[in-house]
């Protein structure tokens, strides 16, 4: 049973990621508070960067999109760091905003690699 409110979550997850916009470049296309989760979209030239959070499933949706491909962000990091426990980048019982931070420091970590798939490079 989760043990925290889910108060202020929208404003939190737009908060921290808005430097996607003011620091990284792209557009936010997409800014939605559900009364079922969070939803944000940036794009930047080929690329959009889906961040969902859906409070039910208490998951984290966080993909890279273009076309009509998808790549979820989490196994970039996977690749990157093979003995990487993923269980830590998403939200707990006790917990959203950890893990939400610890996907911050990732993506911010393979800057270089998000750059390059807003290009024209394959998804790994």
């Amino acid at each position: 049973m989760r043990e925290y409110k889910l108060t202020g979550v929208y404003d939190f997850l737009d908060q921290n990621f808005s430097f996607l916009e003011k620091d990284w470049g792209f557009e936010k296309i997409r800014s939605e508070e559900l009364n079922y989760g969070s939803y944000l979209e940036f794009s930047k030239e080929k690329l959009i960067i889906y961040l969902g959070y859906d409070y039910k499933d208490n998951f984290f949706y966080f993909e890279f999109k273009r076309n009509k491909e998808r790549f979820p962000i989490m196994l970039l990091f996977k690749e990157k760091e093979p003995k990487l426990d993923l269980k830590r980048f998403e939200p707990d019982d006790f917990q959203y905003k950890d893990a939400l931070m610890l996907n911050i420091q990732y993506l911010k970590k393979y800057k270089e690699d998000i750059f390059r798939m807003a290009e024209d490079s394959p998804f790994a």
